[in-house]
């Protein structure tokens, strides 16, 4: 059976959306489409802001539905991987009960406060980018520099556990995965920067974020853990848009 090139695997993996197209033949080979994949999820998710604000701009009304639509299109499913990283990091004190409770279904009192702060944070963060003037579809960006984060992450990083969902992503990533990448997220921050009248420190926030995630992340994973899992690439992705976001708004209004 002709497999696909991975955009469609990439889709079903990262959001909600049918996404048209046949499986790939290798898990890595999603990678590839990661940052690319983040930008059409952004986008479907600011388009109803940017409607909004064509009747009336209110930043704060438009930033709480994008937050909530990216966590409907995403299946809550990197927030999730926030919260079990939050409960085992917090709740555990050897790397043995960490990977227990990251592993457990439930969520604990970390996992409620980690996503709890992250929407909020991210919402307000989005209301006062938006304040200043600067269309939702800017958005976008963080959300493509978000997923391309992630891929970062596996590259620089082994994966903690003998088996996980994520750990046929992490063995195989390659420079070539992380090269397309980041051209694609590049590529979106080039055309924001050139269609908006938004700065170069704007355009270039989400990929300041992504690398001070990444690497505080793998610092703190590989000290108690010993690397990565499914669940710390799900908070990377969280955080990355979450500060991405944030950085951006702090960039506009300088």
């Amino acid at each position: 059976m002709k497999k696909g090139m991975g955009l469609a695997s990439a889709m079903w993996t990262l959001s909600r959306f049918p996404f048209p197209g046949k499986p790939c033949r290798e898990a890595e080979t999603t990678l590839y489409w990661f940052g690319f994949s983040g930008a059409v999820i952004g986008l479907a998710a600011s388009i109803p802001s940017l409607l909004i604000g064509l009747l009336a701009p209110m930043p704060l009304l438009q930033a709480a539905l994008f937050t909530a639509l990216m966590a409907y299109f995403t299946r809550g499913f990197h927030l999730d991987g926030l919260g079990d990283m939050a409960d085992g990091f917090g709740g555990g004190f050897s790397r043995e009960k960490t990977l227990e409770i990251m592993s457990d279904s439930h969520s604990g009192s970390f996992a409620v406060i980690a996503i709890s702060c992250c929407l909020l944070l991210k919402a307000f963060s989005a209301a006062e980018l938006l304040r200043t003037g600067i269309s939702p579809l800017a958005l976008i960006v963080p959300a493509s520099w978000a997923r391309t984060a992630i891929v970062l992450l596996c590259f620089v990083s082994s994966y903690a556990k003998p088996e996980g969902k994520a750990r046929a992503i992490t063995d195989a990533c390659t420079s070539a995965h992380l090269a397309i990448s980041l051209v694609t997220s590049a590529a979106f921050s080039t055309i924001l920067m050139l269609t908006t009248s938004c700065s170069i420190l704007v355009a270039a926030a989400p990929a300041f974020a992504m690398i001070i995630t990444v690497f505080v992340l793998n610092r703190v994973s590989n000290s108690r853990i010993g690397g990565i899992t499914g669940d710390v690439c799900g908070a990377c992705c969280e955080i990355t848009e979450t500060a991405s976001i944030a950085l951006m708004a702090i960039a506009a209004a300088i």
